[in-house]
């Protein structure tokens, strides 16, 4: 019931504490070893078929989590090409203002202030 809920720890714990409880009974009661035969097969069965199940639901859980970042890249794609969206921040200055700024600043064409700031970046 916790599975079909969506609490997979739930399911588990619920699961793991039967077959402990399982286990218990069959080694408090010696006598029956055609039952702790069985049980053993069981167990390895039961097992796999949890191990199964919880393959498959963690495989639909990263589905579902590729599903969402895909949804969610579309809306930001779909939300900067609407104007009436926000924008992020302003630019506080515009590429030409910085290289005039740059051009300013070292007293050389615009071009050449770039290409020592690159350097100067590659430097570092």
């Amino acid at each position: 019931m916790a599975v079909a809920a969506g609490r997979l720890d739930a399911a588990r714990k619920a699961y793991e504490q039967g077959l402990a409880i399982r286990e218990r009974l069959a080694k408090a009661d010696r006598s029956k070893t055609g039952w702790q035969r069985d049980l053993s097969v069981t167990d390895a069965i039961a097992k796999a078929t949890r191990d199964a199940v919880l393959a498959f639901m963690a495989a639909q859980g990263e589905a579902d989590y590729l599903n969402r970042r895909e949804m969610q890249r579309r809306g930001i794609e779909v939300a900067k090409g609407d104007p009436s969206k926000y924008q992020g921040r302003p630019r506080t200055y515009s590429a030409q203002e910085v290289a005039g700024l740059r051009a300013e600043h070292f007293g050389r064409a615009a071009s050449t202030a770039s290409r020592l700031c690159a350097e100067v970046r590659e430097a570092a």
